[in-house]
């Protein structure tokens, strides 16, 4: 069974949505609007289209979805190079 972020993980509780689309890159927010149809995104301000992004009524499974696109990054470096290494060991 996969894991599924709910809305009863502590974890969950205390994460700041905001604080994590606001760091997020243009052009994934971009991407959240195209995929919504929401019109005119391109010239607003990052702090406009992270809120019209928290209103939307799919929040939970957006936010998932960049944490699950975000697992690679939380490899260090050197844990990359040391994989990118070893596959030339063999």
């Amino acid at each position: 069974m996969a894991n599924v972020i709910t809305t009863t993980d502590v974890f969950y509780d205390t994460f700041d949505h905001r604080a994590f689309l606001t760091v997020q890159p243009r052009s994934k927010l971009h991407k959240i609007c195209r995929i919504h149809s929401i019109h005119g995104y391109s010239k607003w301000p990052v702090c406009s289209l992270v809120v019209t992004i928290m209103k939307l009524p799919d929040i939970d499974s957006i936010i998932a979805s960049l944490i699950a696109g975000k697992r690679d990054s939380l490899v260090d470096d050197e844990d990359k190079k040391a994989i990118a290494a070893f596959r030339y060991k063999h």
